[in-house]
């Protein structure tokens, strides 16, 4: 009897044991002696990268040639600039890359962090101005994929074709508002000068208007302008040129706003880049992830690719890109890039030259 119940037991015993090895596999494996090596910051809930890096990079659809969603023949999939420019990473380095939608203020809302950013729900937001100020003090940069060519300006009302705020005005006593979320932030107006008088703004209050949920937030800031709330509006030097809708746009903001390009509301000053510290780059990510080590080398070396080029030709920004070997030309600046004292425009184009004082 004695003897059956030691063979039970030792049998129970065993079998506990093959349990726990088929359970909890080799207690081994998960000791300090086995560490697991990430090639990429984790992410609850997304597989990791086994043989290479694998970044999840997210972008709105709202910001064209940028971040947009492509056409029924796409099946509707995320494009844009910086979506190709990704992707074409491939070509030159051993990187996986995963594009997701996500909204702008996810990324960053204006003052800190965008939720799913700072919760690592993805690794970076693409297409992002490296700004001066205090976007430096929550989040790090990649290289520029593209040279700044994203100049602020300052846009205004017209009436009878008259700006109600001059060119020449240091905005002292005006309300200006901001695109909350959106570059250029409120605090780099303070570290630019008007080009017409070289003489820095001040003086001005500074509105930074709430965007209701699913708003687009130029929407919200113009209407402001348009309603007189505000004075003046720090905004992108092409925004307004982007928003104008025509044939095959496929808008994602309010069409009827943005009429009266020169006749409603103009720019009283352009080509405006103190504000930045590089132009658009492709990730902007946590302080401190460590991405921008993961990416920089390969933009670098895509940059210098025909691959490259072609991205430039196909979204209309070769002017804006880093030139190589395979860039034959490089066409004139844009009109917004032009600093408002050597522009030959009037108001009623849309872009005021600097008066006489």
């Amino acid at each position: 009897m004695r003897l059956l119940v030691a063979v039970v037991a030792v049998a129970t015993s065993l079998m506990a044991c093959t349990l726990g090895f088929l359970v909890f596999g080799d207690r081994d494996a998960l000791t300090p002696s086995a560490p697991v090596k990430f090639l990429e910051p984790p992410i609850p809930g997304i597989m990791p990268g086994r043989e290479r890096p694998k970044l999840i990079l997210a972008q709105d659809i709202t910001y064209p040639p940028f971040a947009f969603l492509g056409g029924s023949d796409t099946d509707f999939a995320l494009s844009g600039f910086g979506h190709d420019f990704a992707n074409g990473m491939k070509e030159v380095c051993d990187i996986d890359i995963v594009t997701v939608q996500t909204s702008w203020d996810n990324c960053w809302d204006g003052e800190r962090a965008g939720r799913a950013l700072a919760a690592g729900e993805f690794h970076a937001c693409m297409t992002f101005t490296h700004l001066r100020g205090g976007r430096n003090r929550f989040l790090e940069f990649s290289d520029p994929i593209l040279d700044v060519n994203k100049p602020a300006g300052i846009l205004t009302r017209l009436v009878d074709g008259v700006p109600v705020v001059s060119s020449l005005s240091d905005l002292a006593g005006k309300k200006v508002a901001e695109v909350t979320g959106w570059a250029p932030t409120p605090d780099t107006l303070a570290l630019s000068t008007n080009k017409c008088t070289g003489k820095p703004f001040h003086g001005y209050e500074m509105i930074s208007p709430t965007v209701p949920q699913g708003a687009n937030a130029n929407d919200v800031s113009m209407r402001m302008l348009l309603e007189g709330e505000v004075d003046a509006l720090w905004i992108y030097a092409d925004q307004a040129h982007l928003y104008q809708c025509g044939d095959g746009v496929a808008a994602d903001w309010n069409c009827s706003l943005w009429e009266g390009f020169g006749t409603k509301y103009a720019y009283i000053q352009t080509g405006m880049v103190s504000y930045t510290v590089g132009g658009t780059t492709l990730t902007m990510s946590k302080k401190g992830s460590g991405i921008p080590a993961i990416v920089n080398p390969c933009i670098q070396k895509f940059k210098e690719t025909k691959s490259y080029f072609e991205i430039c030709q196909k979204h209309d920004l070769v002017g804006s890109c880093f030139p190589n070997s395979h860039f034959s030309s490089l066409p004139k600046p844009n009109i917004w890039e032009i600093q408002a004292p050597q522009l030959n425009t009037t108001c009623a184009d849309g872009y005021c030259s600097c008066p006489e004082a």
